[in-house]
Formats: C-alpha cells, structure tokens, sequence
C-alpha cells in the first residue's frame, strides 16, 4: 500500500469511533467517521473510501439498508464493506455477506481480528485497483483505453439516468476529471 487508504466507520457509538482509531492506527490509513446512516451515505460520495466498516444497528436506517443504498450506487458500488456489528446471529451474516459484505466482525472485536481483518480487505482493494488499472489502459503508453472509454461512457449514463438528468464526458487533463479514474470521478 504505497497510498494512504481512506476508511470510513458509519456507527452510532462514539466509543467504537475511537478503539477503532487506535486499533487501526499502525495502518496508517485516513479514517472518517459518520453516526447515522443518512450521513454514512453522504461521506461515502465525499471521501470515497477504500473501506467502509458499518454497523448493522444505526438510528435512521439499517445497515443493511445503507449498504444497499451504496450498491445500488455507481459512485459506491465496488467498496468493499465490513460489518462490525454487536449481533452474532447466523442469519444476518449470511444476509451481509448476500449483500456483498467481505467481512463481518462481532463486538466486542479482539483488536489482533480486527487489524488483521481491516488490513487485508485493504490489500485485497489495492490489488483489484492495481489490476483495473492495467485493465483500463494501454500497456506501451499508460493512456487509457477502449474499455476505459465504454466503461465511464456506462458511469456516466448511469448517473444520468438514476438523477433524470443529462449526461456530459468530462474533457479530462486534470486530476480527477479523467473518465478513466473511476473512484475519482464526479459527474
């Protein structure tokens, strides 16, 4: 992990907001918090985290229900979630896990389980990002390519069509604006 990764905790417990900064601390990843599920949603379009770790229980919604509204998203679809939740119950991991969880860790979480489980979810994005990016560009000259194009012509016709609004390729140049970064881009 060459980059600092972004972690965003959507739980409504301040306590867990700081042993989870001091159990993840050795990362050295970023963390942002939100305490409800409303504003866990809004961060995840701001920040644009590497990792969300979400709590089942929040005041406002579920946390099924937020990690459905983030893969119903195209903005949020592909970050990888962690459920860390106080319930232990068989049926609401297989449901986290049928929702596309990659991890579901139980409070109160053993610090060792937790670093293990946040580093490797963090590896294993730095490794799907490092592929897509050989995926989506040309290997002799790094500029993008076709698919890149298809792939953020379909992002953005997506966007359009969930907000009934019109659509626009972004010129590109600037950090941010090409098509082809996709956890960069806002349309």
């Amino acid at each position: 992990m060459n980059h600092k990764q972004r972690i965003l905790v959507i739980d409504d417990d301040r306590l867990i907001h700081q042993l989870v900064s001091v159990r993840i601390r050795d990362l050295n990843a970023s963390i942002s918090f939100a305490a409800d599920g409303a504003s866990g949603i809004e961060m995840a379009h701001e920040v644009h985290p590497h990792l969300i770790l979400l709590d089942v229980g929040l005041p406002d919604m579920t946390g099924f229900r937020v990690c459905e509204r983030l893969r119903d998203d195209p903005l949020t679809r592909e970050i990888p979630i962690i459920f860390l939740t106080g319930t232990d119950q068989a049926e609401e991991k297989v449901r986290a896990f049928e929702m596309g969880a990659v991890d579901y860790v139980t409070k109160p979480f053993n610090p060792a389980e937790l670093r293990a489980r946040v580093r490797a979810a963090l590896r294993m994005q730095a490794l799907v990002e490092a592929l897509e990016t050989q995926a989506l560009s040309d290997n002799l000259t790094g500029l993008p390519n076709r698919e890149a194009f298809r792939r953020s012509l379909a992002r953005c016709l997506e966007y359009s069509r969930q907000r009934a609004g019109t659509s626009a390729l972004p010129a590109g140049g600037e950090r941010g604006t090409r098509p082809w970064e996709a956890g960069e881009q806002r349309y």
